[in-house]
């Protein structure tokens, strides 16, 4: 089987392609992070933020109804006001029912015992109102001292359900502040992996267009070094091919054009020196046919 051949052009597209997934792995983390951390808190504002809007309804009711429930024996005696008071008694009661019971449906069991606490507590007091509504009607009550001390054991169930309210509260903001607290955790684990992942992400990217440089730029300074000696007329030199990819396939032409240009001086000094040859018997052919000339002049002029 042919092994793969690791070509410039390879390296570098392999290369950019780790880059692009590199960023594509850390934005595709960096939303996928915070997609989760944004859902968690939209999670605990639609749990946290009509849990204490209800609680503060209910409060709200309780301290309503009281204060029905002064106006009802301040008035006990007019049968009108009597009744109108304790129509609005008997709405916050209903308000206050409909915001216990959803308090209830969203809270943690912890707090849903004390919700059902409460609310006992609540329908006790209740019940003790609404008999003394009755014996109003039936004449039994008339001042408001009478129906202050019918409600006095009431009352303690009022004072009760105040204290779990408070507990509630105080249950609530704990709840609240936890879910806070996890959030900011949640928040910086995602910015801190985010960040080892962009920093690891760069050190990735360095490391790699550090080794593609390296690949390109130590041919070429060779390449460079061995085309400066030829110049100079140092045709003994090469370039060292020890590579598969488009540099080897460079040193091998730059070796074998190196190779033929030698080969082509090599040819003209031999032909240069086969001239100088060729003209040194010339001339001495030309010397000895001179010395024969002077020879044959010398032996007419004698004769």
């Amino acid at each position: 089987m042919k092994s793969l051949k690791l070509t410039i052009r390879l390296q570098i597209m392999a290369t950019m392609g780790a880059l692009m997934a590199l960023i594509v792995l850390v934005g595709g983390a960096g939303l996928i992070m915070a997609e989760r951390n944004a859902r968690n808190a939209i999670e605990m504002a639609e749990r946290d933020l009509p849990l204490l809007t209800d609680s503060a309804e209910m409060r709200a009711a309780l301290l309503t109804m009281r204060r029905f429930e002064k106006d009802v024996l301040m008035n006990v005696q007019s049968l009108s006001e009597r009744d109108r008071h304790a129509e609005r008694w008997s709405t916050q009661y209903q308000a206050f029912q409909a915001a216990a019971a959803r308090v209830r449906a969203v809270s943690t069991p912890e707090e849903a015992a004390k919700v059902e606490a409460l609310v006992k507590e609540v329908d006790t007091y209740a019940k003790a109102f609404q008999q003394l509504l009755k014996d109003a009607k039936a004449y039994l009550i008339s001042t408001p001292e009478q129906g202050d001390t019918q409600l006095a054991s009431a009352k303690d169930n009022v004072r009760k359900a105040e204290a779990l309210l408070e507990e509630l509260k105080a249950a609530q903001a704990a709840e609240a502040r936890a879910s806070a607290e996890d959030a900011r955790e949640s928040r910086t684990i995602s910015l801190a992996t985010l960040g080892v992942g962009v920093i690891l992400a760069l050190l990735l990217g360095c490391v790699a267009i550090w080794r593609l440089v390296r690949a390109i730029a130590a041919p070429l300074d060779d390449a460079v070094n061995v085309a400066e000696q030829v110049a100079q007329g140092n045709l003994a030199v090469a370039m060292n091919v020890r590579r598969d990819d488009e540099f080897g396939h460079l040193a091998q032409a730059f070796n074998r054009m190196v190779a033929e240009l030698t080969n082509l001086v090599s040819g003209v000094r031999s032909t240069a020196d086969s001239i100088t040859t060729a003209s040194a018997e010339v001339a001495t052919g030309n010397q000895d046919l001179s010395g024969r000339t002077e020879q044959t002049a010398s032996n007419l002029q004698q004769t």
